[in-house]
This record gives C-alpha cells, structure tokens and sequence, in this order.
C-alpha cells in the first residue's frame, strides 16, 4: 500500500514539471527525396527548356498578312486572262505575295492602289505557289487591286469570299470565288525575334475595357501559374514523400489556368461551332429564352459584325487561318465595337443540331455581367467560366482515380495532372461550348459509381448520380451514351451493398431514377410550356434512311476499326486513328491546325507503352482484378454506349465532313486518368514515381506543343 502510494505521489510530481514546461511540438522529419524522381525531374526540366530555346531557334518566313481566304476549290485560267481581285490589304512590311497556284510561265503582277501602279513585277512559280517580290512598305496600303496577267494556262486555287475581300474576276466576269494571297516578310526570322511580333498579334481582337496587350500578358501568366503549381505538385508527392493536402484542388487549378490561356491563345469563334454556341447564348442573355428556330443558326447584326472584324468571316466564307493583326483592321474593330448594333437574332446563317439549353443558360450569367461591353469582351467572360468548368472536371477525375486506386496518393497526382493538361480539354474547355459543361458533369457520374463501389450506394449518393444524369440530358446529346452504363453499374454497386434483391435496393435504384426523371421532367415542361421549344426538336434525322440494318452496323464498326473484306467502302478515311485517336491527341481551330506527323506517332508509342505498364500491374494483382471484375463491367459499358452513340451520330450525319471528332471522347477523361495511374504503379515500387515524374513532363511537353502550333498557325 504504501509502494503504491509513493509510485502515485512521484508519477504526480513527473505530471507537475511536465506541466511547467512549455509544450513543443516534435521536430518534423525531413523529407525523404526519391532519388530516381528527383533525378528525372531534373532532366525533364532540362529536356524542355532545351527543346523550346532548340524550336525557338528555327528561321523562316514569317507572314506579315493575309485576306484568310479557305481554299476549297481551283480554278482554271486561260493564257492570255487578267484575274484580278480588289479590297486587299498590303500590309506594313510585307516583302514577297504568295498565291497558291501552279503555271508554266510565271504570270505578271500588278498591283494599284487609286488606280495609280503601285508594283509590277514576274513572279516565280515554286512548288505550287506563285511568288512576287514587292517592295517593302513601311505603311499600310488598303483598297488595292490585285491582278495576273497570265502568261500560259494556270491552275489557281480558290476559297469563299469572306466580309471585306473582293471577289476574283477573270476578263471582268466574276468568278464567283476569291484567290487566298499571303504577304510574306523579307527575310527569314527567328522564333526569338518573332516572340514579340506574336505578342502584339494576339493584342488583337479585344475592344472595350480589356487593354489590347492584357492578351499576351495573361497567356504569359496563366501558363506560367499552371506549370508552376504542377511543379510544386509533382515535388511534394511525386519527388519527396509528401502529402499534398489540396492536391485534388491543385490539379483544378493546374485545368483551370491551362483552360484559361487556351482562351486567350485562340481568336474569337475559332473553336467549332463557337458561331452558334455564342448566338445560342446571346439569345439567352438578351430575350431570356433559347432561339426561336432551334433548326437554324440565326445571328444578330452585333455579331456578323464582329465575325468580320475579328476575321473569321462568316458561316459561308470562313477564313480559318486569319485574326486582327494589323492596326487598321485593330482599328476597325475598335470602331465597330463602339457602334450600337442590333442584339436581335435576325440573320440566318445555315442549319444546326441544337443542343438542351443548360449550358447556356450558365453562360447567360457572365454574358448579362458584362453585357455594357463589346460582344468580344462577352466571349472571353464566356470563355473564362468554361475555364472554369476545366477544373471541375479536371478536379472530379482526380477524386476518381483516387476512388480507384486509393493505396498510393502520388498515382492520384499523376493521373490528375494527365487530364489537367490534356489540350483538347483546354481547348475546347476555353471556348463557349456545350462540351465543357459535359466533360464535368461525365467526369461526376463516373465518380458517383466510383464511390457506389468503394463506400456503398446510399440514398443521397443515388440521388446526387440522378441529379447529374439529368442535368447532363439538359446538356448535351452525347452524356445519353454514359447513362446505360451507369445505371449498370449503380444496379451491381446497389447489389454489393444490399447483398440481396430486395426492397432496399430498389429504393436505391429507384432514388437515382426517381430524380433523374423528375428533373429531366421539369427541364423539358420548362422549355415546352414556357419557351414553346419541343425538347425533341434537336433531334436529328437520318439522310441515309434508304441504309439497311447491315449498311449502319457497318458503318459504325468503320468509324473505330479498318473496313472488313466483307463490308460496303465508305466516305470514311482510316476514322479510328486519322479522325479520332489524332484529333484526341490534339487538332485545334476547326480541325485546321494540326500537331507534326511525328508528335502523333509519338503518342500512339506512349498510349502502347501505357497500356503494357497498365496490364503488367493488373497482372500482379489478378486477386483484385477479379474482385473488381463488375464494377469494371460498369465502366466498360459506359464506355462502349457512348461509341456507340458516336458512331450512330456520325451514321446520321453521312453528309457532315469532319462529323467523327476525338472530342466526342473526353467524357471518358476520367478512364484516361486511371489508365495513367495505374501505368505508372506497374511501374513498380522503385521506378514508379520517375515514371510517373517522366510522364507528367510528356503531358506538359503535349500541352505547351499544342498551345505554340494554334499561336503559330493564327499570329505568324
């Protein structure tokens, strides 16, 4: 008794010094760095700064403008013709004109500006091209008269006639089309020396409160954030041992900035479709309700002039390959932008597919926040939420891959950062469309079946997945593929959590489809009873109805895979790799501006290598490769119900060129982001995060490539 007394009393007065003593906390542990990451993402680094100073590096002709016409037809010319073509614009510094056409004597060109001479000169025929020095103007000429004088037969390649060029005459008769003229500098140039004319060019194209030269400094920057934050991610979880505590909100950050420069870097109405997407939503921001004739494209005054400015043209007469580079057409569009003009859809521009009107209603916000501006500032507040929907989607498929492989964080962050800097993301995440909405609301759905498996299917988890279904029906067409799928794989995670058929789980599933119903009911009851607009009025209809059965499974097989001996030709051209894994990769514009041969070839390398990484961890783990076995069947039929939806909209649409697109694919980004994860665990322990180091600087060499060809093609 009394030995315990005294045990009592002393572990009383350990407790009273403890007490005099000021509390401190445990000296951290230093970070434990991994040699082989740490090592790679060294040389990665070095890789890509030595690979852009090499690519920055290069000479050639630079233009110094162009009338931006599209080349989509030729047209023969008889010796002894004059073909002229006036309104051009000779810009300030060009040395050497440029049309595209091929001729045995060279013809003479001549060019007048007031019906006074300004230049007469031979040209050269080379390669296809017809070439003539003039002499360099230190200012700008406008209004001047083009003419050949043809010398031998030629063969000249013509285009549509944008707003603001003239139409090409041959004897007097009008020919009905334009030539395309580029205006070359003298002498080659450096991408060194070119970087501030670049930087002046993508000025460009903004009126009202936005400072012209706030276009290139935001490029600078946003860019610039997104690498510098992926840098910190990649050396807090990927070379040292570290938990990153906002990672998931890094990665979105990484989507977001990268989205936001992509906004910046292309000219306005440059992403597809971006003509109707924004007349869709300036409906919607100035009467309150989608446009009155779903089946058309019908613009307002303010916006036709605002294409023509920004030299995009119009729907008929796209130029494709032109912006605002000088300072009369900058100008121009100032002018213009000053101009009240018409808000009111008024013009028809052709047929569309409407899309459910979800999407727009979101752009309305930022379109009615800056409506005191010009339409062109409205696009780019446009553009800046669709940035930010980028990162939700980029922030959803981090938390899926964290879902399914939840044993090592530092695989999140490399399958996170994959997507981030996918560039089709970004690229069509920085326009004004419906897509970016859909990859955000396909990468959530995919984390709700996800969290079914891992957590269990709850009511409020079922009805968070029906809410999504619904607003991805009021989104897009295309989130119907995901939604077969997704429903498997609730009904087999609702299996797994009940384990048994019964009440319980029907309530679950009937959760999910109870709200997903509702809300597609009162979406659709909205459009019909307020908007008078059928919601099945986007629907399109088949121009190959007279196809049998056979004629559209073959078709559709012909979309992904080569033809079978047994099955009809097509109009198709190699679509599973030409039109869909390439333009995956990276296409920009209006499928105009493409990435070198080789950088496909590449890629093509690297998805092979993933995939052998990939199976050689699922072999290690055939345990859980079985145990997962139906929630992977889920997932494999949300992803064949979407190409399958794919294919049949391209059979629909026989007669649409360029209707097979790699875009059409990103709502399966979040697949992409574990096939990445999982490729860098397989591999191993050691080598796993230098791998994982290694890939993500290929993901940033991906985006940061797509992002200098679309500035090359617009600016140079």
């Amino acid at each position: 008794m009394g030995e315990s007394l005294a045990v009592l009393g002393s572990r009383r007065e350990a407790v009273r010094q403890l007490l005099r003593v000021p509390l401190r906390r445990p000296p951290r542990a230093a970070p434990r760095w991994d040699r082989p990451a740490l090592i790679c993402a060294l040389l990665a680094v070095l890789a890509l700064s030595a690979s852009l100073a090499l690519l920055l590096s290069h000479a050639g002709l630079r233009r110094a403008g162009t009338n931006g016409v599209w080349v989509q037809g030729d047209q023969q010319v008889a010796a002894g013709s004059t073909a002229c073509q006036e309104w051009e614009l000779l810009p300030a510094g060009a040395a050497l004109l440029q049309i595209p056409g091929s001729t045995r004597a060279p013809p003479v060109v001549t060019l007048r500006q007031d019906g006074r001479l300004v230049e007469r000169v031979v040209a050269s025929d080379a390669q296809g091209l017809i070439r003539a020095p003039v002499g360099r103007s230190v200012r700008e000429r406008v209004d001047v008269q083009l003419c050949l004088a043809m010398r031998s037969p030629a063969d000249l390649l013509v285009g549509p006639t944008p707003p603001g060029t003239g139409a090409l005459t041959i004897d007097g008769q009008a020919g009905g089309s334009s030539l395309p003229v580029d205006y070359m500098e003298g002498g080659r140039r450096t991408w060194w020396a070119s970087v501030p004319l670049v930087a002046r060019r993508t000025c460009q194209g903004h009126t009202g409160f936005w400072d012209p030269c706030w276009n290139a400094w935001a490029i600078v920057v946003l860019v610039g954030a997104a690498l510098l934050l992926a840098g910190g991610l990649v050396l807090r979880t990927l070379v040292t041992d570290g938990q990153h505590r906002w990672a998931a909100v890094a990665v979105a950050g990484v989507a977001a900035l990268n989205a936001g420069a992509w906004s910046f870097i292309t000219p306005p109405f440059q992403v597809p479709d971006e003509v109707a997407h924004v007349a869709y939503v300036q409906s919607m921001g100035e009467t309150g309700k989608p446009p009155s004739q779903p089946r058309e494209i019908v613009l307002s005054q303010e916006q036709t002039v605002a294409m023509a400015d920004a030299r995009f043209g119009d729907m008929a007469a796209r130029t494709l390959h032109a912006a605002a580079w000088t300072p009369v057409q900058q100008r121009q569009l100032a002018l213009d932008g000053r101009q009240p003009s018409s808000r009111q859809a008024t013009i028809p521009a052709g047929e569309r597919e409407p899309e459910p009107p979800l999407y727009y209603a979101l752009e309305s916000i930022p379109y009615r926040v800056a409506r005191g501006s010009t339409l062109l500032d409205r696009i780019v507040a446009m553009r800046l939420l669709s940035a930010l929907l980028a990162g939700a989607t980029a922030l959803l498929c981090f938390l899926f891959v964290r879902e399914c492989l939840p044993g090592r964080p530092w695989a999140w962050t490399v399958g996170g950062l994959g997507v981030a800097f996918a560039p089709m993301l970004g690229f069509i995440s920085g326009g004004v469309n419906p897509d970016a909405l859909l990859y955000a609301l396909s990468a959530g759905l995919f984390l709700c079946v996800a969290c079914a498996w891992r957590r269990g299917l709850t009511t409020r988890l079922a009805l968070t997945a029906g809410a999504l279904i619904a607003a991805g029906a009021l989104t897009k067409v295309n989130f119907f593929g995901l939604v077969p799928g997704a429903a498997l794989g609730l009904l087999l995670a609702a299996r797994r959590t009940t384990l048994a058929w019964d009440r319980r789980l029907l309530g679950l599933v009937g959760a999910a489809a109870a709200a997903a119903g509702l809300l597609v009911a009162l979406g659709v009851g909205f459009e019909t009873l307020v908007w008078h607009r059928p919601f099945a009025v986007g629907r399109p209809a088949a121009p190959e109805s007279h196809v049998g059965l056979w004629g559209h499974l073959s078709y559709i097989w012909q979309v992904f895979l080569p033809r079978l001996p047994f099955q009809s030709p097509t109009t198709l051209t190699h679509p599973g790799y030409e039109q869909l894994f390439k333009s995956f990769v990276g296409t920009f514009g209006w499928m105009v501006v493409w990435l070198p041969p080789w950088a496909y070839r590449a890629a093509l390398v690297a998805l092979l290598a993933f995939a052998a990484l990939a199976l050689r961890f699922l072999a290690a783990e055939p345990r859980e490769l079985r145990w997962r076995r139906r929630e992977l069947l889920g997932y494999g039929a949300m992803a064949i119900c979407l190409l399958l939806l794919v294919g049949l909209s391209a059979d629909l649409r026989r007669d649409i060129l360029h209707i097979v697109q790699g875009r059409y694919l990103l709502p399966l980004l979040p697949l992409f982001g574990v096939l990445i994860a999982i490729a860098a665990r397989g591999a191993g322990e050691r080598w796993g995060r230098a791998v994982g180091v290694a890939m993500v600087a290929a993901f940033v060499a991906w985006s940061v490539g797509g992002q200098l060809v679309t500035l090359v093609w617009f600016y140079t």
